[in-house]
Parts: C-alpha cells; sequence; structure tokens
C-alpha cells in the first residue's frame, strides 16, 4: 500500500466505505467549537449578565427561538436538551459573536486572538465543517489544513482555558472584605476561608465541595441551580472523583441574582453520584459543566 493511500484510509461499515479523516476531523471539530462557544458565552455574560440574549441581533433571535422550539421534539431521544441559545448557533452565527464590537475587548482580553486572523481562521473552519457535515469525503490534505488551523486557534483556546479553569496567570484573588458579593456569601458562613470565594476582573469563583470526596451528581447539581441557570457561566467540575466544583458567575449579574446564587450554595450538598464517564451524556455534555483535570 502506498504511502498516500495509507494516509487516506477509510473502514467500511457493510458495504459502505467511511473515510477515516473524516471520523477523525469530526472529533477534533467537536471540540474545538464547544471551546469557542464557551469563550463566546463567557464574553456575553461578562458585559450583559443574564442578558446576553438580548444583546442578539432581531434576526438571530428569531432564528435561534424555532431551533429551540425544535428541541422540544427531541425529548423523546433522551439526548442532550439545554436551551443554551450558543449552542444552538451555526459556527457562522458563532463566528459573529467572536468578533462582536460590543464584547470584542473581552474576547481579546481572555483569549488574546487577533480580531483579523480569527475571522480568516473561522472562515475556513467552516468551509471544513461543512465538508463533514454534508458527506463529502475529506483526505489527509484536508486534515494537514486543519491542523494549521487547529493550532492557530488553539492558542487563544489555550489561553482562555488556562486563565477560567486553572488560574495559571494568577488573575483571581480572594476578594476584598469591603466587596458587597463575598460579605453576603460568609454571612453566617465565618469558619470558612476567605479563599472559598475568588474573583476576577469579570466572574466570581465559588469553590465548593460536595458529595464526600464523591463524584457530583450532575443532574442533582444542575437542578439544583436551575432557578440561577441564566446568571451562572459554568460548573467547574474537578474530573478527579474529589466531588469538588466551583461555580462561576458575572459580576455583571443583577443583585437579586447574586443573592439568589449565594442563597443556592448555602444549601446542604448534592448527592454522590457515579463516576462522570458512567454518569449521563445528557449532564457530562451540558454546556455549564466544564471539567477540570
Amino acid at each position: 500500500m502506498s504511502s498516500r493511500s495509507a494516509r487516506d484510509a477509510v473502514t467500511f461499515e457493510g458495504e459502505l466505505p467511511l473515510p477515516d479523516v473524516n471520523v477523525a476531523l469530526y472529533r477534533r471539530i467537536y471540540v474545538l467549537e464547544q471551546w469557542l462557544r464557551r469563550i463566546a458565552l463567557a464574553a456575553l455574560m461578562a458585559r450583559f449578565g443574564s442578558q446576553w440574549g438580548n444583546s442578539f441581533s432581531n434576526d438571530m433571535i428569531r432564528s435561534v427561538k424555532s431551533r429551540l422550539e425544535n428541541l422540544k421534539n427531541r425529548v423523546a431521544f433522551n439526548t442532550e436538551n439545554s436551551d443554551n441559545l450558543v449552542w444552538c448557533l451555526t459556527l457562522e452565527e458563532l463566528g459573529s459573536l467572536l468578533l462582536y464590537e460590543k464584547t470584542w475587548d473581552i474576547t481579546r482580553e481572555l483569549t488574546s486572538f487577533h480580531r483579523d486572523e480569527l475571522k480568516g481562521r473561522l472562515d475556513d473552519l467552516r468551509e471544513i465543517r461543512n465538508v463533514i457535515g454534508h458527506n463529502r469525503a475529506a483526505t489527509q490534505y484536508t486534515m494537514d489544513v486543519f491542523d494549521a488551523i487547529d493550532r492557530n486557534l488553539g492558542e487563544g483556546i489555550s489561553r482562555f482555558r488556562d486563565r477560567m479553569l486553572y488560574d495559571l496567570g494568577g488573575v483571581q484573588a480572594s476578594p476584598a472584605t469591603v466587596d458587597a458579593v463575598v460579605d453576603l456569601f460568609f454571612q453566617d458562613r465565618s469558619p470558612l476561608g476567605r479563599d472559598q470565594i475568588t474573583q476576577d476582573g469579570f466572574f466570581y469563583y465559588a469553590h465548593m465541595l460536595a458529595g464526600a470526596g464523591q463524584p457530583v451528581e450532575l443532574g442533582a447539581l444542575l437542578e439544583r441551580f436551575d432557578a440561577a441557570r441564566r446568571a451562572i457561566l459554568a460548573f467547574l467540575v474537578n474530573r478527579r472523583s474529589s466531588g469538588e466544583f466551583a461555580l462561576v458567575w458575572p459580576k455583571s449579574a443583577t443583585d437579586d441574582e447574586h443573592r439568589l446564587i449565594v442563597e443556592l450554595l448555602g444549601r446542604p450538598p448534592v448527592g454522590r453520584g457515579s463516576d462522570y464517564l458512567t454518569q449521563s451524556p445528557r449532564y457530562t455534555c451540558h454546556p455549564k459543566i466544564w471539567f477540570v483535570r
């Protein structure tokens, strides 16, 4: 077999050949898109809080609401069914949000993306995604082009991931005692350390322990905070089965939303769950569940 044919191998599913590159591209594009959606949502919530959806154009709102209505028909298939608008966007619409003038300064700070480069790479990514989405056979050359896109976008994604999940740059700090939200958090919690809640320029991070060292039951976690879901960016869940998670929400939340989140954080811990690999993908793949390794 020639080196070229080895690189462009296919696997037969019955009588039909399936290009191995298509399968690999689908997995990698899926991961890349999830990070881009998280970045877009973080920038929107940092700027607009829970009202970020109102910043969409009227045409986009009408289009997305129609897709949300269609999600109701998929309940019978037991799929992840979040009503998060960002996860209903096409890649073209997602690109327009990442480049959105009203949030671009935040997107740039979170990622260090360069605007023109980002636009170009998103255009290229959309073309390759269309190849895969319309069941056209890709080749190793297609993968080589994607690798270049992935490397370019990956630099900004890595910066975002390292900042939000791991604070490798040290931007988070224990808030000052005069911070009204922090004082509210520690009301009637005098034994707790001040580092249980941290903040950066855009978000609060409440570091919690649930499940007595066992994995968190993610469905119960999402249900517990459902009343405040519009004001919550994410739950940063420790993958190492320790029961640790951090709740992240924007400083731009309203006073009532801050109070509600703090009140919900003060309730007894949610139940213990099974290993995250065995919990339902409806919850492990939910847009608000962000795993930390």
